[in-house]
């Protein structure tokens, strides 16, 4: 990716991926305090399904150790996307290069209007390029 040194390209792609890990692990750990609960509160999937609760021993400790670790994780994700918003700014204000406009639009297609006048731009010039 243009922009980025090769430490940093390293680091922006396992950031994401522990990102995804953590957004995947923490509300399972969550679902885990719920059943490892001994108030026996429902867990509701959108407020619309019961989910049901999982095969975990229900006690204070267990319970405890669920919670413990469903912040633990949670924590650790908003660090890191503090992180990562502060190395896109870095590079916004500091580096002044593309990274953010290139992070923002990543999921973006364009119109085929813009489309067409990326191709329009992209043609060569009558009688070539030499001055």
């Amino acid at each position: 990716m243009p922009g980025l040194r090769p430490l940093e390209h390293v680091a922006a792609r396992e950031t994401h991926r522990i990102l995804i890990t953590l957004g995947f692990l923490t509300p399972l750990a969550g679902w885990a305090v719920a059943s490892a609960s001994t108030l026996n509160i429902p867990s509701f999937y959108f407020n619309i399904i019961v989910i049901p609760h999982l095969s975990l021993p229900q006690s204070d400790s267990s319970e405890a150790f669920w919670a413990f670790t469903h912040a633990l994780l949670a924590y650790a994700m908003l660090a890191l996307v503090v992180i990562h918003a502060a190395a896109a700014l870095y590079h916004q204000f500091i580096r002044g290069d593309a990274v953010l406009m290139r992070m923002l639009r990543a999921g973006s297609r364009p119109s085929h209007a813009e489309a067409a006048d990326l191709r329009e731009a992209m043609k060569p010039l009558p009688g070539g390029n030499d001055p």
